[in-house]
């Protein structure tokens, strides 16, 4: 189930957002179970997936500023009746995840037809366990993937010279360089500074 409001005008700009609320019942699931460098694949006969998403957005009247929000939270658990991990949380999958950006726009700043932005990502994800929530109590340590909160930045110029578009960006992801991990506990690489030149012509 959808709802949809865009483009809201406002005194201060324009508001937009959206709301969706989802089940999923899955027969014969199978899923990947890390384990050490390798792992196996486990059969769910059964499975239920439930869980809400929004996401709420900003824009000036003038588009100078852009602000955008995304909350996810998924409740995803083993419903086969007697199988290890039954009524648990399935293992190795987020839950709760949010995303956060802010972009401000220059236009006109060189020339008549050019643009300069600059915009800042930022991610949250809530810790995971990688095995069963009935299992972890038989477990001396605790088997998860930690929360992570990242950043980024990016610096983009684009403009249109005759018949010939150019668009520079400068991106820094990671800037505080943390130790991030996939959904299988192998860790990401850290702070990275990306460069990037198109010509269209």
């Amino acid at each position: 189930m959808n709802f949809t409001v865009d483009g809201v005008e406002t005194d201060l700009g324009y508001l937009r957002g959206n709301t969706n609320l989802f089940i999923r019942d899955i027969d014969n699931l199978i899923r990947f179970v890390p384990a050490g460098r390798g792992g196996s694949y486990e059969n769910l006969l059964k499975a239920k997936s439930k869980g809400v998403q929004g996401a709420i957005g900003w824009t000036s009247l003038e588009a100078f500023t852009e602000l955008d929000l995304n909350v996810t939270y998924i409740d995803f658990r083993n419903t086969t009746t007697g199988q290890l991990g039954s009524g648990s949380r399935v293992p190795n999958e987020p839950y709760f995840y949010s995303n956060f950006s802010m972009r401000l726009n220059w236009d006109d700043v060189i020339f008549g037809l050019d643009q300069l932005s600059l915009s800042w990502h930022s991610r949250y994800v809530e810790e995971f366990s990688l095995i069963y929530d009935n299992l972890i109590a038989l477990n001396a340590e605790r088997e998860i993937v930690p929360s992570q909160f990242s950043h980024a930045a990016a610096l983009t110029y684009s403009t249109d010279i005759y018949d010939t578009s150019a668009t520079m960006s400068l991106e820094i992801q990671n800037l505080t360089d943390e130790k991030f991990y996939d959904f299988y506990g192998v860790q990401r690489p850290g702070r990275a500074l990306n460069a990037k030149i198109v010509l269209n012509f």
